[in-house]
């Protein structure tokens, strides 16, 4: 058991089971008592200036307002949100769900309290990094709109595409804040990503160390000595040498004439 394994074990009594399924019924609460009551969004909105005041219950309760005051759309957006909680939860287990939902809050608070301002693209911002971490851990799995199949891969990149336009358009503080609001994909992901980027560079480069020629075109044939294959001399034959098990092209055959001394590799300089 490694140290995260650790910390894990320590503080998972703090995880909420179904977190997700919480705030997605949550939000269908609000959109009821929206409808109900005009002006109730206010008292949840993500708003710095407020919760200066003392109203501390901003700084949660804006992950219950709905992406939508549609009656058609609301029941999609509770269900989709329900379905990506289950996802990530059977992926990643309680806890990680957990930290990976509560550091996309303290991103998005974190980010309002720095530009000064609330409003619901933190929201947005929220659910598309639980839509990214999906996309990560799954790219392949098929969505439907209205009946039409589409990979989420192909979603999480739209959304990004779309993400890309503002993100252009902002001050430095308004793209400093875009990133915080993703700072829990940003963590979760990243660190993965370059550790593996590094493990392949370095896998490629003991590749060419070890076959000097080889990371130059894909072959089927190569000579141990002069680095030719079928593809650099097309004319040539090869054969395997039964001295040592390695291929050479027929100039360098250890059995050919004048050969009979096992060639040593060419090194370039």
């Amino acid at each position: 058991m490694n140290w995260k394994d650790k910390i894990e074990e320590k503080i998972s009594w703090i995880a909420i089971p179904r977190l997700l399924r919480h705030v997605s019924a949550a939000q269908f609460l609000v959109f009821i008592l929206a409808k109900l009551v005009p002006g109730y969004l206010e008292y949840l909105a993500l708003d710095p200036s407020a919760v200066l005041r003392g109203q501390l219950w901003r700084i949660v309760s804006w992950t219950f307002i709905p992406q939508t005051t549609s009656y058609l759309w609301i029941l999609f957006s509770i269900l989709w949100l329900w379905f990506l909680g289950d996802f990530l939860e059977s992926s990643w287990g309680t806890l990680r769900t957990n930290m990976f939902f509560w550091l996309g809050v303290l991103g998005g608070v974190s980010a309002a309290f720095l530009t000064g301002n609330g409003g619901s693209m933190f929201n947005w911002y929220l659910n598309l990094s639980i839509l990214f971490a999906f996309a990560t851990l799954d790219p392949e799995y098929p969505v439907y709109f209205f009946f039409l199949p589409c990979k989420v891969k192909w979603l999480a990149w739209i959304s990004i595409a779309i993400l890309a336009y503002p993100f252009c358009l902002s001050s430095i503080l308004g793209k400093i804040a875009m990133i915080l609001s993703f700072g829990n994909y940003l963590v979760f992901f990243v660190p993965a990503v370059l550790q593996e980027a590094l493990y392949g560079r370095k896998t490629y480069k003991r590749r060419v160390r070890l076959f000097p020629y080889s990371h130059l075109e894909e072959t089927l044939h190569y000579c141990y000595t002069c680095g030719a294959t079928e593809i650099s001399a097309p004319d040539m034959d090869f054969r395997v040498s039964s001295s040592n098990g390695r291929e050479y092209c027929l100039k360098h055959l250890p059995s050919a004439p004048g050969n009979e001394r096992n060639p040593s590799p060419r090194r370039d300089n």
